[in-house]
């Protein structure tokens, strides 16, 4: 229909605006700029354009160009808090986060009742590490969106997160369980049997299976045992990349998606054990190693380790999940750690699986990873390394329950796990945390990392 009105009158600018928003919807990103900048010469006036524009920028990761449309559309109409709102999700992408919670204060100013808005505004002030303000800008949502039930469980689910962030286990996992209401977050919800609610397990059979990523069903893995403590039987579904490694725990029986599982009567994600064991900080269940490398396995990889004997022998992982929807802020370029090539005394061994070479850190590492057919493997060759290495990713956590030494790089803001400030982990007693002081700053954490790995070198070498 579009298309039709705008044979009969090619300079309708109302329409050239709707088609470019169709269009960019369709992902047909090209001819969607180019229709609303003939609006746009057609009528400069309307600061609708202008939003219509900074949309299409946006989507085409131009976003210096998206900022300066947004701009000009709120100079246009100041009460359009819309497009503030879109100029901060902009900034923020960008990084900057002060002139981003600016921008979403200037759009409250103009409709204090968008509970968008203050969605928006409050993950800008988590990443800003503001998260008291953080708090106040999620309930306030949580208010508003009180009458919808769907928008109402992801205010109460990044509120929960801001708590655990805290070190609140009270508050933050009673709210975190509100992750099973909101749509898009990966918890199974299929099964017909009951979740387990914390009551007796005597005599029954309990599902306990994956939620999100790796790393989480690493972390909570500690939970298992305990569960087994109450009298059930427990069985456990995991990624076919992590069966190995749990099935050698000899803990419980261990599936993967493609086996056939047997009955079971109530079932429980993983993630949600530490609320049913009502986890506080001070509680929680920390010993380690609580994962161990398969015996077979840890000696055929000690084995070739001892070719390095002398120096001190360290794991390094760099980048994270790319599928994950923050992995470009926890990953780091290779060329950051540049900086630990003048440690000497240091043999590196990559643990980055699948890194193209123009994507390696000038470390002369040795790199085994085609081989690691899965995480059973590669627990097996951290088993034999002195020290991890490693980015916000699963092979942390994996360092972390096998009692290894693990230097862990941290962005910020971090996730929830690590807390605000503290350089240690109530949950992996042998990590250190190397926090960033500032977003994007991974120049500072790793010139640190660096005078500690020489000072590591030293004492060794003294010994």
């Amino acid at each position: 229909m579009y298309e039709q009105i705008l044979r009969a009158q090619p300079d309708h600018a109302d329409t050239l605006n709707m088609l470019a928003l169709l269009e960019s919807q369709r992902g047909n990103l090209p001819r969607a700029l180019d229709l609303i900048d003939r609006a746009i010469a057609i009528d400069p006036s309307q600061a609708a354009y202008r939003g219509t524009q900074g949309v299409i920028l946006s989507r085409m990761n131009r976003l210096d160009e998206s900022i300066a449309a947004y701009g000009a559309a709120v100079s246009l109409q100041p009460n359009l808090f819309q497009a503030y709102n879109n100029l901060g999700n902009v900034l923020r992408q960008r990084g900057m986060l002060a002139e981003a919670i600016d921008v979403y204060e200037r759009s409250i100013a103009v409709e204090s009742n968008q509970p968008q808005i203050y969605f928006n505004l409050g993950f800008a002030l988590q990443e800003a590490a503001r998260p008291q303000e953080a708090i106040s800008c999620f309930e306030r949502a949580e208010t508003l969106l009180s009458a919808n039930p769907q928008a109402a469980a992801e205010a109460r689910l990044q509120l929960g997160l801001l708590h655990l962030q805290r070190g609140d286990f009270e508050r933050g996992l009673h709210l975190y369980e509100s992750r099973r209401d909101v749509l898009g977050f990966p918890v199974r919800r299929d099964f017909p049997q009951p979740l387990w609610d914390g009551s007796d397990l005597s005599g029954k059979t309990i599902l306990l299976h994956a939620e999100q990523g790796i790393g989480d069903t690493i972390q909570f893995f500690r939970y298992v045992p305990p569960v087994c403590d109450r009298g059930a039987k427990v069985i456990l579904l995991v990624p076919a990349s992590l069966k190995r490694l749990m099935a050698a725990q000899n803990v419980c029986e261990v599936f993967d998606e493609s086996d056939r599982l047997p009955t079971f009567d109530v079932q429980c994600p993983l993630g949600s054990l530490p609320h049913r064991f009502a986890t506080r900080l001070d509680s929680i269940p920390a010993t380690t190693p609580y994962l161990n490398a398969p015996t077979s396995l840890a000696r055929d990889w000690n084995a070739r380790l001892a070719q390095s004997a002398g120096t001190l022998k360290v794991g390094l992982v760099w980048s994270g999940n790319p599928r994950h929807q923050q992995n470009h802020l926890r990953s780091l370029p290779p060329a950051e750690l540049t900086p630990l090539k003048g440690v000497e005394g240091v043999q590196f061994f990559s643990l980055q699986k699948d890194a193209p070479e123009s994507a390696r850190p000038d470390l002369q590492m040795i790199d085994w990873t085609s081989e690691l057919r899965d995480f059973a493997d590669t627990a097996a060759l951290i088993a034999g390394l002195d020290l991890v290495i490693a980015v916000d990713t699963a092979v942390a956590h994996l360092a972390g329950a096998l009692g290894k030494p693990t230097w862990l790089l941290l962005s910020e803001p971090a996730e929830w796990r690590w807390l605000l400030t503290r350089e240690d982990s109530p949950w992996y007693p042998t990590m250190r945390l190397f926090r960033q002081s500032k977003p994007g700053d991974w120049a500072t954490v790793i010139e640190r990392v660096a005078v500690e790995l020489r000072a590591l070198t030293d004492s060794s070498a003294k010994e």
